[in-house]
């Protein structure tokens, strides 16, 4: 009976053993699975972060590197951007069009795919998508003229043109500008044989604009130019001539791209201290000259935006497409008439252009991400 019941007992132990390596088993297993998947875990939220920042990388992206709007004819436009750790998929398309002085409304979506490492090949990429509320911001000036000048004028010789009907918009009198404007009609002086009065076309036309007082002129410029003149250094394309220069008549050599190139060049000309420059050389942009400047002979002509600190002096034939400021350096009120008077002399136009003001322009012109309007969505495996 004792031999029985000592069998029995080793009977049990053998299935208890065997059942604690089976828990013990188990136990492994579980801890493997649950490591495994907090492992997965992990990768998946990592991936996912990451197909977010490339969504928010290809946004970005899209917005630096297109430098103005898509053709109306070519929405929606969809761009694919390779980016570190992925791809970014950017559709743009148009919302809003354009009205009057609303500019249109752009929805710009981007689609981030993350190439990075995945816990199991056979997963789908991680992926993310983020939209964007954008518009189109346009650079402009306001209350521009074919020829505004803060100083007086003297003609000589045969008179200029000043025409301020929009070479943009020539049928539109609603988009015209003055073709010269200055502060007092009385600035404007005549002598040599001719006495002819000026050929002024645009809002006034026959009659010099009045702008006011100096103080009212400054308000109605639109922009600062002791700020212009302080920042040309971090302008978008700029070209400084140096000292050595000056005595150039070419702007130092510059060599002009042609005009389908975008952004157009800024040529800074820094002579505020120093003699007139004077050119006779084409050209295309915004000239800065801090300085007076002139033309000499009938070769010179330029297209954009000339801001002159000093004295404009125009010898010869020219034609100036855009707009033209002269004086700048007449800015304090309390100080006023600082510059001598410009000297217009022999056969010359000035003609008001808006487009070739946006064209000089482009580089001070950009996107705009509305506030407030970037959506994001969840992610997906």
């Amino acid at each position: 009976m004792s031999h029985s019941l000592h069998t029995d007992r080793r009977g049990v132990t053998l299935i208890t053993s065997l059942l604690l390596v089976m828990l013990l088993t188990i136990g492994i297993l579980a801890a493997f699975a649950r490591g495994s998947a907090d492992r997965r875990s992990t990768m998946d939220a990592g991936v996912a972060t990451d197909a977010y920042a490339i969504a928010q990388n290809g946004v970005d992206r899209f917005i630096t590197v297109t430098p103005t709007q898509p053709a109306a004819g070519t929405l929606p436009l969809t761009t694919t951007y390779a980016v570190p750790g992925g791809n970014a998929t950017v559709r743009i398309e148009r919302v809003r069009a354009e009205a009057g002085p609303i500019p249109p409304l752009y929805l710009l979506t981007s689609t981030g795919v993350s190439t990075g490492d995945r816990y199991d090949s056979r997963a789908a990429r991680a992926e993310r998508t983020v939209a964007q509320l954008i518009q189109w911001s346009q650079a402009s000036l306001v209350g521009a003229a074919a020829l505004t000048t803060l100083n007086g004028i003297e003609q000589a010789g045969n008179p200029a043109t000043y025409d301020g009907r929009n070479g943009c918009y020539p049928a539109d009198p609603t988009k015209w500008a003055p073709g010269l404007q200055m502060l007092d009609a009385d600035d404007f002086t005549k002598s040599g044989s001719s006495k002819k009065d000026p050929e002024i076309f645009g809002t006034q036309t026959g009659t010099i604009t009045e702008m006011g007082t100096l103080a009212q002129a400054l308000a109605a410029l639109g922009f600062d130019w002791s700020t212009v003149v302080s920042s040309t250094s971090s302008m978008p394309n700029v070209t400084h001539l140096a000292p050595g220069q000056f005595g150039s008549k070419d702007f130092g050599g510059f060599n002009f791209p042609d005009t389908s190139v975008t952004p157009w060049p800024i040529i800074v000309v820094d002579n505020a201290t120093a003699a007139t420059y004077a050119a006779n050389k084409p050209g295309h942009g915004i000239l800065i000259v801090t300085g007076d400047f002139e033309t000499s002979g009938n070769a010179f002509g330029w297209d954009g935006l000339v801001l002159i600190g000093g004295r404009l002096i125009v010898n010869g034939n020219s034609t100036w497409t855009g707009s033209v400021y002269a004086g700048l350096n007449n800015n304090d009120p309390l100080n006023p008439s600082v510059v001598t008077d410009n000297s217009i002399l022999g056969t010359k136009t000035f003609k008001f252009n808006s487009c070739t003001i946006s064209k000089a322009l482009t580089g001070f012109s950009g996107w705009t991400m509305l506030p407030n309007t970037r959506v994001d969505n969840i992610p997906n495996y």
